[in-house]
């Protein structure tokens, strides 16, 4: 820096490269401030220009990018609700593979429901059979012996051996489990 006629000047000299001569420049000081402010204005505000244009494609991307698998967690909360809760989509990205996914899950808890729910009644109609045919022989073997002691005390032994023969009959029916039995007279 020097002052000449009372105006700062910024100096800059140079010597060309295998020669002897200096090459050198004036510029007002005041001017280059002037030029370097305006440089780093610029500077400032294409920075924070491209700061928000940055922030707003972000917030865009994000959006696009957020927005389906939104979408699938709602659909998802609501299947504790509703098996039959399916998404619709046309895409074939990862997205649309997941939504894809998603659909055949539910396709196949709602299969696996049904038949849960088919073997629940079976089991019960079964468990139900099972007692009836528990009951059925101990009812009969029970009236048949009450009829047989009644007998017995009074003196009908032809009846007393009718009901045992008839309780032999279906303890041997029962036992064998069979549905029909053959019945021949002697």
């Amino acid at each position: 820096y020097a002052t000449i006629n009372n105006t700062q000047y910024m100096i800059g000299v140079e010597q060309i490269p295998e020669t002897k001569l200096l090459i050198g420049a004036m510029v007002p000081a005041i001017e280059l401030d002037a030029t370097i402010k305006a440089v780093g204005k610029t500077m400032l505000e294409t920075g924070v220009l491209s700061l928000i244009l940055g922030v707003l494609i972000a917030l865009l991307i994000a959006s696009v990018i957020a927005r389906p698998i939104t979408r699938l967690s709602g659909v998802m909360q609501n299947f504790e609700d509703d098996v039959n809760v399916r998404v619709k989509t046309k895409s074939k990205d990862e997205l649309g593979q997941l939504y894809n996914s998603f659909n055949k899950m539910m396709d196949k808890i709602q299969n696996l429901l049904k038949e849960v729910n088919l073997l629940s009644h079976k089991q019960k109609d079964a468990e139900l059979k099972a007692l009836q045919a528990q009951i059925n022989p101990h009812f009969l073997y029970n009236t048949l012996e009450s009829i047989n002691w009644m007998a017995v005390r009074s003196g009908e032994t032809e009846i007393s051996d009718m009901v045992n023969l008839l309780g032999s009959f279906f303890r041997h029916s029962l036992n064998n489990g069979r549905e029909f039995l053959t019945v021949e007279l002697s």
